[in-house]
């Protein structure tokens, strides 16, 4: 029985644990726009992003105020669907 030869997630402890040998604990990146070459003379250090909280207290704002939008939206037309059935009523009943 052969083993799949693809991984689910880049981890280094499992790609080493699946090929049975250590790998560098670097990863290659190719930029948009950069010029292909086939040397090493062109390998730049990228540096690891920040391990911080990122950007999810805006994107909570931000999909809050959809919700508070959606929900106002909503008695809105719900208000306004009563006043015209309430209207029809009164001119049905003139």
């Amino acid at each position: 029985v052969t083993q799949p030869r693809g991984v689910r997630y880049l981890e280094r402890d499992s790609i080493e644990a699946h090929l049975g040998e250590r790998i560098a604990p670097f990863l290659v990146v190719q930029r948009l726009g950069a010029v292909q070459s086939d040397t090493l003379d062109h390998l730049i250090r990228v540096e690891l992003p920040p391990l911080d909280e990122g950007s999810h207290e805006s994107y909570a704002i931000q999909w809050f105020a959809f919700a508070a939008i959606a929900l106002g939206g909503a008695g809105v037309v719900a208000s306004r669907g009563r006043r015209s059935a309430q209207h029809e009523v009164r001119r049905a009943a003139s």
